[in-house]
């Protein structure tokens, strides 16, 4: 029996070592957080489970559908419309569906009718296509072109410039294209959260007398004869390893092992404010931040998508940044970030009391979104580092965008080098 450890329980590793431990293999996961799921990870409020960072299944997530089918929680799996809007100079405008563009009236009647038609475009654009197509162009410079200038100024540049920042010059226009791609209009979400899949896979790898080590971080990872992992609690050995977090954090763990080099990748960081609230904000479920005046890129009202009864009557709502690691904004201080969003909250809502505010959260997560640059493709990291290490992270999904569909794609790409 092949003993396997698997650094990382986010999506990626989680399903890696649920696979290797269903093919016989001895698995031992390790992640430094106290939950499972990295950047899709849960915290504990109330008696409910709420993620970190918002996130929701699209009806195009297939390896997703079939694992929650797999692991008998398909009656868990709820389907549901999108329910979107973007916010600019103080107005919602409803953005869900192709009647919604039509009646945007920031655009004129042909802005919005050419809007629907490079959507369309691009979603239905074949895969060889679209890599061909855009692989080697900026999304600043081909996205005006596609949809033109006005809608570009209006709709995308706002949301590119939210998320990428100082970055957004460089990143390719493939990226977007993948982004438009998969999308969908039904969202899906599993009662209890995706907590209630990562505990799942969890319970399938003990039952395969597999383990995860929780509260664990790996220290130094080195190589002889086989792999000594360092961990903060103890020393391990194993015959291969697979690590699935950042190439720069991959890096500094083989510090001792000059032999494995690793191609780093830039990461932008990314930050939530979650309120529990005792009453709601707006009528929609997810809110794009388009003006410019904004401190935050995204307000998602979960509690417009999921039931209030699910979280004790409560109501959620997250407010999102895509932040440069190195930024004074990324480092404020909590209390600050939420006075922020109370700040920002009021201008949606002018009636808004603090006093309905009844917990404050504030995440932070330094390896978010892999910078993906025009070329990215061709400085890949290997997936196969030799002496039996191997690499699978969210820098490995090119051309797509990361999410919990991708993390088990690339998964089951890496169980075929092992």
């Amino acid at each position: 029996m092949t003993k396997i450890a698997v650094v990382g329980g986010g999506p990626q590793g989680l399903y890696i070592a649920y696979k290797l431990s269903k093919n016989g293999h001895k698995v031992t996961l390790f992640e430094k957080s106290d939950t499972l799921g990295g950047l899709a990870g849960s915290f504990s409020y109330a008696g409910f489970t709420l993620e970190k960072f918002y996130h929701h299944f699209f009806s195009t997530d297939e390896k997703v559908v079939s694992l929650i089918k797999e692991l008998g929680l398909s009656d868990r799996l709820d389907w549901r419309g999108q329910n979107t809007a973007n916010f600019v100079e103080g107005k919602f405008y409803p953005f869900s569906t192709p009647l919604d563009i039509l009646k945007f009236n920031r655009l004129s009647l042909f802005d919005r009718l050419r809007f629907g038609i490079a959507t369309a475009f691009l979603k239905f654009l074949p895969v060889s296509l679209g890599i061909s197509l855009f692989s080697k162009n900026e999304a600043t410079k081909i996205t005006p072109k596609i949809y033109g200038k006005s809608a570009y100024e209006e709709v995308w540049k706002p949301l590119l410039s939210g998320k990428f920042g100082p970055f957004v010059e460089d990143i390719s226009m493939v990226w977007f294209w993948g982004r438009i791609k998969l999308r969908s209009s039904n969202l899906g979400y599993l009662v209890g959260g995706s907590q209630a899949l990562f505990e799942s896979l969890s319970e399938q790898i003990l039952k395969k007398d597999g383990s995860a080590h929780l509260n664990e971080e790996v220290t130094n990872m080195s190589y002889e004869s086989n792999w000594k992992i360092t961990t903060n609690k103890g020393e391990y050995f194993f015959d291969k390893v697979v690590f699935t977090g950042s190439s720069e954090t991959l890096e500094l763990l083989l510090r001792d092992s000059e032999m494995i080099k690793v191609t780093k990748v830039p990461y932008i960081g990314a930050r939530t404010a979650v309120l529990i609230l005792k009453e709601k904000i707006s009528d929609y479920y997810w809110v794009n931040l388009n003006d410019r005046n904004s401190p935050f890129l995204a307000l998602v009202e979960h509690t417009n998508f999921r039931d209030t009864k699910e979280y004790s009557g409560k109501h959620i709502v997250y407010l999102g940044n895509y932040l440069d690691i190195s930024s004074d904004e990324y480092k404020l201080p909590d209390g600050e970030v939420v006075d922020k969003a109370i700040s920002f909250i009021k201008k949606i809502k002018p009636n808004f009391s603090e006093k309905n505010i009844e917990k404050a959260f504030v995440f932070r997560e330094k390896y978010a979104q892999p910078i993906m640059r025009v070329g990215y493709e061709n400085n890949l990291p290997k997936m196969d580092l030799g002496n039996n290490l191997y690499f699978a992270s969210m820098e490995h999904i090119w051309p797509w965008d990361r999410g919990i569909e991708q993390a088990f794609s690339l998964g089951e790409k890496l169980l075929s080098y092992l």
